[in-house]
């Protein structure tokens, strides 16, 4: 009896923590702990706002995540060595500091000379421009098909990609995934999908979070808002975990201003295919909890949010989600063939966002080309 009262008891404590922090599925887990923005390394302190540090076995590497990151870098001794700082706008400029020297490019350098007791903030500037451009595509894999459709965002005046998840198809894509998301033209931001949550090895979300970023993450750039999402698998309650956080502190952020809000995730609330009677709700590829999708439309709808972003259906869509305006951007992989399509945001402060997509026209030699 006594073993069952203490049995009892450890589910019931289990039970509320997982409430709090919030319980994930499939495969059933607790929601995985955010990265850390702050490390120390030999001495020098750093502390970042939308970067973090990647582990690199020969060199000290910062990942970005956000267009405009700002990095503050703290020397305990006098510390002398180079940074890399990866998914940069290779045309961003910096505020001029007497102790870093920034030498731009996707990946760039960071020349540190830091007398001891000193300090120096690196703030990164996007390229200035009357409007800007997005490119918007997921479910791509990480391989040749991914690489060509950054290259045709990129052709098409994008300055950025939201990527919306799903690269991990099989054991080869992360792997590859990490230099093509490098070599890319323009900078990524990138969702995780239904199956970069399950994954390949031993740590697939940790190593997305590594290499691709943060699960849920904002950034503001030329009077817009971007709000990333993690939709890759079921959250209960649906306000827990760090997704619920995220938009707790968003909505603060946010207030009252009325600039177009951009959210991008992976799987859509709703598949527009159950409107027009193409498939049934027992067969709809979007959130698998009715009252999860309600929950977090109501939020967006809050939000004023302009338009919601999402892949998993691997076609193309704009449609009216109770109020919700959703495209479907996921065609990565490019498997219906000429049709496939990219979808493209562009906005100004002086005039509402635009909305539409482009042919992909991917060739036949980006797919599996890294087979």
């Amino acid at each position: 009896m006594k073993k069952r009262y203490i049995f009892g008891l450890v589910a019931a404590l289990l039970l509320i923590h997982g409430l709090d922090q919030g319980l994930r599925f499939p495969p059933l887990q607790f929601d995985p702990a955010p990265i850390i923005l702050e490390a120390e390394v030999d001495g020098l302190q750093i502390l970042a706002e939308g970067a973090y540090l990647r582990r690199d076995t020969e060199n000290l590497v910062l990942r970005t995540f956000v267009p405009e990151p700002r990095i503050e870098f703290r020397a305990k001794e006098a510390w002398a060595g180079n940074v890399l700082l990866e998914n940069i706008h290779p045309d961003a400029h910096f505020e001029s500091n007497p102790f870093l020297i920034f030498r731009g490019g996707l990946t760039s350098q960071i020349e540190i000379q830091l007398p001891a007791g000193e300090s120096a903030i690196l703030q990164l500037h996007f390229p200035e421009g009357e409007s800007s451009r997005f490119a918007v595509i997921g479910d791509s894999g990480g391989r040749g098909e991914a690489a060509w459709g950054f290259t045709r965002a990129a052709e098409l005046g994008a300055e950025f990609v939201l990527h919306l998840g799903d690269i991990s198809y099989s054991s080869a894509d992360y792997p590859a995934a990490t230099h093509v998301w490098n070599e890319s033209p323009i900078p990524i931001y990138t969702a995780i999908g239904n199956h970069d949550f399950r994954g390949f090895g031993e740590s697939p979300i940790q190593f997305f979070q590594e290499h691709f970023g943060p699960l849920n993450s904002t950034f503001k750039l030329n009077g817009a808002w971007f709000l990333n999402l993690d939709t890759a698998a079921d959250t209960v309650p649906a306000w827990g975990g760090e997704r619920g956080k995220t938009l707790e502190q968003f909505a603060r952020l946010r207030g009252k201003e009325t600039g177009p809000l951009f959210v991008w995730t992976h799987r859509p609330l709703a598949d527009p295919r159950v409107q027009t009677g193409e498939r049934t709700l027992e067969n709809a590829h979007a959130l698998n909890r009715t009252h999860e999708a309600d929950w977090l439309r109501n939020q967006l709808l809050e939000l004023k949010t302009t338009a919601l972003f999402a892949g998993h259906i691997h076609h193309s869509f704009d449609f009216d989600d109770h109020g919700l305006r959703t495209l479907i951007a996921g065609e990565g992989l490019a498997a219906n063939g000429e049709s496939a399509q990219i979808l493209l945001g562009e906005w100004s402060p002086t005039a509402p966002p635009r909305l539409w997509f482009e042919p992909l026209n991917m060739p036949e030699t980006a797919h599996g080309s890294q087979e």
